[in-house]
C-alpha cells in the first residue's frame, strides 16, 4: 500500500539518477518537456507490483514521457515496436534475450538509447547478447513488491546500485547474520524509507545478492549489488534434500549454445531438463545430457536422481505472469 506521493518520488528518483552514461543532466530533463522519451515496457499487466505500477508512470511524469505498454504474449510485438521506433525498451530479461534473438527482424536504430531489465535474473551471457545485439546501455534494475525501486541498474559494470538514500538493503545469512560484500547471502532486508502510508521495515526477503567489492566506473557514489540470483526459495525436493536453482544453473551453463532453460520434477526421483538453442547453433542430445549430467553429479545431485536432457524449440514463460519458472515440479513436495 503506498499513496500517489510516495510513487512520485521514486518515479522522479530515478528518471533523474541518470542519463544511458550514468552522468546525471538536468538539461536532458528540460529537453524531455519538447522531446518527450518513447518508452515501451513490456510486461504482464496488474500480476506483480512492478508491473502494476507502470499504470501510474502516465499521471506521474506528465509530458516528460510518452509510454506504451505492451504484452509478451502479443503475437505481432515486434511489428508493434518497429512501428512504435522506442528510445527505451523496459522488458522482462527473458524478453529481451528473445528480442536479441530476433534483431534481424527489428527496426529500432538509431533512436533506441536505452534498455532496461527487471523482474527476473539477468545472467552474463544474457547481457552479453543483449548488448551485443542492441548495442545501447543495459540496466538491470532490482525492485520488490514492498520497494519498488531498490536499485538502479549500473550502465558500466552490471549490478546495480542501491538507492541508499530511499531504501536500507541488507544482505545476511540464514542466521541474519551481515554478509560481507563479495559473498552471496541467504536473503535481504529491506527497510523502505520513502512509504508512510505502510511502512516496511527489515523485512524479509529470500533473494540471493552479492554486495560489489569494487568501486564502479560510471562514478554513481551509491553502493552497487553485484549480482542477483534469483529467490532462494527456487528450489526442486528429493525426500528431504533441496536442489537449488543454482544446481542446475552452474551445470547448464557449461553449455554455450543454450539460450534458455527449465527443469521439471515429473517424479521425485525423476527430472526433465528442457533446453532452448539460441538461433543458429546445434547441440547433440545426448553430448550435452552427459555434459550436464557430469557437472550435476560434481554439484551434489543425488544419485537415486535421474535427469534428461531435451532440446525443446521454445520455451513458454508463465502465461500468467510472463517471467520464466525454470524451476517447476509437476509433484506433491516431499521436503520441509
Amino acid at each position: 500500500v503506498q499513496d500517489r506521493t510516495c510513487l512520485e518520488v521514486l518515479f522522479a528518483a530515478t528518471a533523474t539518477r541518470a542519463d544511458a552514461r550514468g552522468i546525471p543532466s538536468g538539461a536532458k530533463g528540460l529537453l524531455r518537456l519538447l522531446r518527450p522519451t518513447k518508452l515501451a515496457v513490456i510486461s504482464m499487466v496488474g500480476f506483480s507490483a512492478s508491473g502494476h505500477a507502470f499504470t501510474f508512470l502516465p499521471d506521474l511524469v506528465g509530458g516528460f514521457v510518452d509510454m506504451t505498454r505492451l504484452s509478451p504474449t502479443q503475437a505481432d510485438l515486434i511489428g508493434r515496436l518497429n512501428a512504435l521506433r522506442p528510445n527505451v525498451i523496459v522488458a522482462y530479461p527473458s524478453i529481451l534475450d528473445w528480442l536479441a534473438g530476433q534483431s534481424h527482424r527489428l527496426r529500432l536504430a538509431p533512436r533506441l538509447r536505452q534498455l532496461s531489465s527487471f523482474g527476473e535474473e539477468l545472467t552474463e551471457r544474457a547481457r552479453q547478447r543483449i548488448s551485443q545485439a542492441f548495442g545501447a546501455p543495459l540496466y538491470n534494475h532490482y525492485g520488490v513488491g514492498e520497494c519498488l525501486f531498490l536499485a538502479d541498474g549500473c550502465p558500466t559494470d552490471g549490478g546495480a546500485h542501491i538507492n541508499a538514500d530511499l531504501s536500507i538493503l541488507e544482505v545476511v545469512d540464514e542466521n541474519y547474520r551481515p554478509v560481507p560484500a563479495g559473498r552471496a547471502g541467504a536473503k535481504i532486508l529491506v527497510t523502505n524509507l520513502v512509504n508512510v502510508i505502510q511502512p516496511i521495515i527489515r523485512y524479509e526477503i529470500d533473494d540471493v545478492v552479492t554486495l560489489a567489492t569494487q568501486p564502479c566506473t560510471c562514478g554513481s557514489l551509491m553502493p552497487r549489488i553485484e549480482r542477483i540470483e534469483g529467490r532462494s526459495e527456487e528450489v526442486l525436493w528429493v525426500g528431504e534434500q533441496m536442489l537449488t536453482y543454482i544446481l542446475f544453473k552452474t551445470a547448464i551453463e557449461y553449455l554455450h549454445e543454450v539460450r534458455e532453460w527449465q527443469a521439471v520434477q515429473v517424479a521425485p526421483d525423476r527430472i526433465e531438463i528442457g533446453l532452448e538453442l539460441l538461433p543458429g547453433t546445434s547441440l547433440d542430445q545426448q553430448v550435452a545430457e552427459s555434459v550436464v549430467m557430469r557437472k550435476l553429479n560434481e554439484l551434489g545431485l543425488p544419485s537415486e536422481v535421474r535427469a534428461a536432457i531435451k532440446v525443446v524449440p521454445s520455451l513458454s514463460p508463465n502465461p500468467i505472469t510472463g517471467k520464466m519458472n525454470r524451476m517447476v515440479s509437476a509433484t506433491t513436495p516431499s521436503g520441509p
